[in-house]
């Protein structure tokens, strides 16, 4: 770790001492170096990361989406929380964007694509009998987790009682 001070002045190091004038600290083969801009604050700045086409689908809970792009191999889970648009620096009006569950530094601003030649492979690709089977498969994923989560809470239960009917057997036999 090294402590910034103010320009000129030495500083010390958990290997010894340097100055903000050298840019660098040698000692034992090892080159600490650091940057000046992090001495001074600045409002932080949306980047972007990624870009391409991809499938926003709602899940069946308001508010939550689930966007899957198969030419990246990205599949996020999403929040909508829209917000204004990084490049402008008045917001007049804010757009349709979301916010990435689990993590918490990425956000995903959509913009729907106008489509120049549409294949009939196309259209049958994005009927919404396909959106409804992605809800029904949904709905039976997480009806699948409660079950699994009743039946460890049943295994525990049962366990409980075994071991409940061990002990007072054990003092029954203790007391006789």
């Amino acid at each position: 770790m090294l402590y910034q001070q103010t320009g000129g002045s030495e500083f010390s190091t958990p290997i010894g001492t340097a100055s903000e004038t050298t840019g660098g600290l040698m000692h034992n083969h090892l080159t600490l170096i650091w940057d000046k801009t992090y001495t001074q604050t600045s409002d932080p700045k949306a980047s972007v990361l990624e870009t391409g086409i991809a499938a926003l689908k709602y899940i069946g809970i308001p508010g939550k989406y689930r966007l899957t792009d198969e030419d990246n191999e990205l599949v996020f889970h999403l929040v909508l929380n829209p917000r204004c648009i990084p490049t402008h620096q008045q917001c007049a009006r804010k757009t349709r964007a979301f916010d990435v569950i689990g993590q918490p530094d990425i956000y995903v601003v959509t913009v729907p694509v106008k489509p120049t030649n549409i294949s009939l492979k196309e259209i049958h690709k994005h009927t919404p009998e396909i959106d409804k089977v992605d809800i029904t498969a949904n709905l039976q994923y997480m009806r699948d987790k409660i079950i699994d989560h009743e039946n460890e809470l049943a295994h525990a239960i049962a366990s409980f009682q075994c071991d409940s009917r061990k002990a007072a057997h054990e003092r029954a036999i203790l007391a006789g």
